[in-house]
């Protein structure tokens, strides 16, 4: 498969078929996926390593250890351990990739009007070469800012197909409220960090719901624009019935599902949603199914009716 092609004014154009992209709110169970889903054969995706030096994608050429006999599939199956090993090579968000070299706008919304040519090279070439040097069809990628971006993303890659990762927004808001980049992460939607937010004296865990609602509503409003080539994968069925679901997704993005993929994906994982029942006080249980009662139950959720005494604030 050709992956670039020379145009008259020298620069090298790039032919991406059917790239996929993992979106949805942090802390949604995207990361679990695209774990999954990277062990894949027939895919690729930016790394651990290649992430390191974005001017330099050939790198991606050591990614071609998965495919060893072995060595390769024990690599693998330490991608989809909670604590892989060591030196492990490891689908990545690409920070680095995404926004130091093809210079995305990560702290506010942007669409297909913010695009500019540069960055839209930068990015497919770097997709091409990842795909030249590891000889996959496909590619895959999970960048949680990819949400406010989508518009973009679909301009670039009409042909993409998208995959939004749905958890409940109580569980999503605890995981948020607990992880220790919180207070320092750029809110999109906001214009202001959560440490601002709580400095005005506003209730933190209802940010963190807020968070969750708003970026599942960016991509609710454009999801007309995928057309067929837009799935919705709850966390909660991705963790009872892991392999089932899995394939449903192969399937519907036009993977093969081989045996020896099978055979990698567990048939069922923990399930973490009960932390939030566990973590958070009932005063901040309640102020979530007030602001999210609505949402909630719309995507198959319940909510559980506010328990007397518990509004107020506890000490």
């Amino acid at each position: 498969m050709k992956h670039f092609k020379i145009i008259s004014n020298g620069v090298k154009k790039t032919h991406i078929v059917k790239p996929i992209f993992i979106i949805g709110s942090g802390r949604s169970g995207t990361t679990i996926l695209y774990n999954l889903l990277s062990v894949h054969p027939e895919l690729c995706w930016f790394s651990n390593y290649t992430d390191i030096l974005p001017r330099l994608p050939y790198l991606a050429v050591i990614h071609n250890v998965l495919d060893l006999p072995f060595v390769g599939e024990k690599m693998k199956k330490s991608i989809l351990k909670k604590k892989p090993a060591k030196l492990a090579i490891l689908p990545d968000e690409a920070q680095k990739i995404y926004h130091n070299y093809c210079k995305f706008e990560h702290r506010k919304k942007t669409t297909e009007h913010d695009l500019t040519g540069d960055i839209e090279y930068r990015l497919k070439k770097t997709i091409s070469i990842h795909l030249k040097s590891t000889g996959k069809k496909r590619f895959l990628s999970k960048q949680t800012a990819n949400t406010q971006r989508i518009r973009i993303i679909h301009k670039m890659f009409p042909d993409a197909y998208f995959i939004h990762g749905i958890r409940d927004g109580r569980a999503v808001a605890n995981s948020l409220y607990h992880v220790k980049f919180w207070n320092n992460m750029d809110i999109w939607w906001l214009g202001e960090k959560p440490s601002a937010w709580k400095k005005a004296g506003k209730e933190p865990i209802e940010l963190c719901g807020l968070h969750w609602k708003k970026n599942l509503e960016e991509i609710f409003i454009n999801k007309h624009l995928f057309e067929n080539r837009y799935i919705e994968v709850k966390y909660e069925d991705l963790a009872r019935s892991t392999k089932k679901t899995i394939k449903k997704i192969a399937e519907f993005c036009e993977l093969s599902y081989p045996k020896r993929f099978n055979d990698m994906i567990p048939s069922s994982l923990q399930i973490m949603n009960y932390k939030w029942t566990k973590e958070l006080s009932n005063y901040e249980i309640n102020v979530l199914n007030n602001k999210l009662k609505d949402f909630l139950e719309k995507l198959g959720y319940k909510t559980q009716s506010p328990q007397v005494g518990t509004w107020e604030k506890a000490n």
